[in-house]
């Protein structure tokens, strides 16, 4: 190879080097985001977990001041490229809010709120941050997710007990409780939704599915779901839902003999669980490791 080459790609290795530099030099704040699943149900809150950190040289407060004036929002677009469109002009708060020199910062932004409704399909989401004190927006990372409509494994329906709606007894509405298997690339996960002909009440992921069991339900007198959801050979997990997805009642029970089961009273209406017992946290079970859906 000749001199002149060589002085060459030292110069394009230089001047790319340089450049380099120069851009990462006049970044202000480094932007990324994450979210906290990368599939989800139809209608499942989305949430953000953004990270800002301050490479600016001076603390970077955000309030009402003019001076202080920023904004975060988010650009998703649909896999054919439609930008998904807000349902307002509302964005997430950053007020109040004081990044130290060199500090990072992570806020939690209920994505799923600032947006009607996401079909069933593939996604990729952008953040970004604006200040007062910058030129520019700076722009995060891209992220994929997609919503499916998933399996519905088991329905029941269920009126409204008259202590919620307060109407004539003559005209009970009623919802519907579904248990719903959705896929996520790795898992299946279990889903109980709540819905009745207009309005999604609930969508809650309550565990993962194993080999082929479907979890125990029964609903009792007051409307109220009962849940057995196996998790391990030997580990069941009992959780009592209300007509509005409030999580009442949550144990682990173990099996001894016989596995915990739902057993309804028919003169009563009443649901209790029968056999297994109580079991034992971080002795019977590790609640991280076989519980992974916390309410």
């Amino acid at each position: 190879m000749s001199k002149f080459k060589v002085s060459l790609l030292f110069l394009t290795v230089f001047f790319a080097v340089l450049l380099s530099f120069s851009f990462t030099s006049n970044a202000q704040v480094a932007i990324t985001i994450d979210l906290n699943h990368k599939s989800y149900m139809k209608y499942e809150a989305i949430y953000a977990e953004v990270s800002l950190r301050n490479y600016s040289g001076h603390a970077l407060a955000f309030g009402e001041n003019p001076n202080l004036h920023g904004k975060l929002y988010f650009e998703i677009f649909t896999q054919g490229g439609e930008l998904v469109q807000m349902a307002s002009k509302e964005y997430p708060s950053l007020k109040g809010i004081v990044i130290a020199p060199g500090v990072s910062r992570k806020v939690t932004i209920p994505v799923s709120k600032y947006y009607k409704s996401f079909p069933v399909g593939k996604y990729r989401i952008i953040a970004y941050v604006e200040h007062a004190q910058f030129t520019n927006a700076y722009q995060s990372n891209t992220v994929t997710f997609t919503v499916s409509d998933g399996i519905t494994v088991w329905k029941s329906s269920a009126g409204v007990p008259d202590t919620l709606e307060k109407k004539d007894t003559r005209n009970i509405k009623a919802r519907n409780y579904k248990i719903i298997s959705l896929y996520d690339g790795s898992h299946k996960i279990f889903y109980l939704v709540i819905d009745d002909d207009t309005n999604v009440h609930a969508v809650k992921r309550i565990g993962y599915e194993m080999g082929s069991a479907i979890p125990a339900c029964e609903i009792d007198y007051l409307s109220r779901l009962h849940i057995m959801l196996q998790l391990s050979p030997k580990i069941f997990v009992y959780m009592l839902y209300d007509i509005n997805g409030k999580l009442d009642d949550k144990a682990v029970y173990k099996k001894i003999g016989e596995e915990p089961i739902l057993v309804r009273n028919p003169d009563t209406g009443e649901v209790l669980v029968a056999g297994g017992e109580k079991a034992r946290k971080d002795f019977d079970y590790k609640e991280d490791a076989e519980i992974p859906f916390k309410e």
